[in-house]
């Protein structure tokens, strides 16, 4: 386990509030519960879910989540479950077998709002023009 203060994730998280529904598989596959809840934050990698309800952490979660245009269904795996603020839970989703098509939706839904960040992260907005030109 890394020291206190190092960051273990992969990729880039970004807080974000986008609506998602989701439906609870067990380890055979059947459904066992479905909801409503909201992303708290994303990365390419997974997500930070907002439920009126604990998740158990032996799902997986079939999630169908809204972000800006784009629509994406991906698969996940149940990472941990918390009670959070208001008597609201925050379950840590990783994402697993996502289609190549939803990778690239939020990978560019990630780089998109770090460019709207102050300070963020510009490398795909144009170089700016030369002065005389």
């Amino acid at each position: 386990m890394p020291p206190e203060g190092i960051e273990k994730r992969q990729h880039t998280r970004i807080e974000t509030l986008n609506l998602l529904s989701y439906t609870c598989l067990d380890a055979e596959g059947n459904e066992v519960d479905q909801g409503m809840g909201r992303t708290l934050n994303i990365s390419a990698g997974g997500l930070l879910l907002e439920t009126l309800m604990p998740i158990d952490s032996d799902f997986i979660l079939l999630m169908a989540v809204g972000l800006q245009e784009n629509f994406i269904e991906i698969k996940g795996r149940v990472a941990f479950c918390r009670e959070g603020r208001d008597g609201k839970w925050e379950t840590g989703v990783a994402f697993l077998d996502r289609s190549e098509q939803a990778r690239r939706v939020l990978v560019e839904f990630v780089r998109a709002a770090l460019r709207m960040r102050p300070g963020g992260d510009n490398r795909s907005a144009p170089p700016p023009k030369a002065q005389g030109s």
